[in-house]
């Protein structure tokens, strides 16, 4: 039987989960967050720095023990597992703070995070999630969304072309530990942080396990591989490489209980 939330995402294009993140782990997620701002900033390393945006990269390789639980979170897999019924992997997960900016100098942009803009759910080929570390607001620039634009099969621009006419954008409010979820081609838009207060988001991203994802996760070395529960191991790619060049392996798909326990040879299973 599908959640609500499920009917939701199928009907709307997304979806709202509450309370998934416990407060203590919130609190601790937020700290280490804002001590790497300072971190990469001092190190030149920040993956992504604009006046009204700062991205950090992948966040649980620095910090795993905070954002890995983030994965296995049954409320979120659930509904992957019924988007995916064939399996998914990792895209990305990165976290994002949106800064104080002067709305004038913010331009509402619609857009899609999909590779292609597909219709409906049966065809989703991007779940996001936006794991809510401070609270989204209208006035600190929460999501936009439009309504059953997941069903046009079109890209925002494309659509204008058309005289396509949707309903108008609804802003998403959530508090912090709650999870926004949506289907990786629903028009969406980010809106202006008008407070003096930053906002936190860790924005996760899901593929069918076909797609490549953005990095290649498998590198993520010896440490965090025995970190991994068995889902993970599957999110990261260990368990859907691609098939040798021999005839010692020719499936794509391996079984979680085959996948070696060493990170070396798990890396590149024969």
């Amino acid at each position: 039987m599908k959640t609500i939330e499920y009917e939701s995402l199928k009907t709307f294009g997304y979806a709202l989960l509450k309370n998934v993140i416990p407060a203590e782990l919130l609190k601790s997620i937020k700290i280490r967050l804002e001590t790497q701002v300072i971190e990469e900033g001092l190190n030149n390393t920040l993956f992504h720095s604009q006046e009204d945006q700062i991205i950090l990269k992948n966040v649980f390789i620095k910090s795993p023990e905070l954002f890995l639980p983030l994965l296995d979170l049954e409320s979120v897999t659930s509904i992957l597992n019924d988007v995916f019924k064939d399996g998914y992997t990792l895209q990305s997960m990165n976290a994002s703070r949106a800064n104080a900016i002067n709305e004038k100098d913010h331009e509402l942009f619609a857009h899609i995070d999909s590779r292609l803009p597909s219709k409906g759910i049966e065809h989703t080929l991007a779940l996001g999630i936006a794991f809510c570390i401070d609270e989204f607001t209208e006035k600190n620039g929460a999501t936009r969304v439009w309504p059953f634009s997941h069903l046009s099969g079109l890209r925002p621009e494309e659509a204008q072309k058309d005289g396509l006419i949707l309903p108008p954008p609804i802003l998403i409010e959530a508090k912090p530990g709650d999870a926004f979820i949506f289907l990786g081609h629903l028009w969406h838009a980010v809106g202006p942080n008008r407070t003096n207060n930053s906002r936190w988001g860790i924005f996760t991203f899901f593929n069918p396990w076909w797609i490549k994802p953005t990095w290649d996760y498998k590198e993520c070395g010896e440490k965090i591989f025995s970190l991994l529960t068995d889902h993970q191991k599957k999110l990261f790619g260990f368990t859907t490489q691609t098939p040798l060049m021999s005839s010692s392996r020719t499936l794509t798909k391996t079984k979680i209980e085959d996948l070696p326990k060493e990170y070396f040879k798990a890396k590149k299973i024969e």
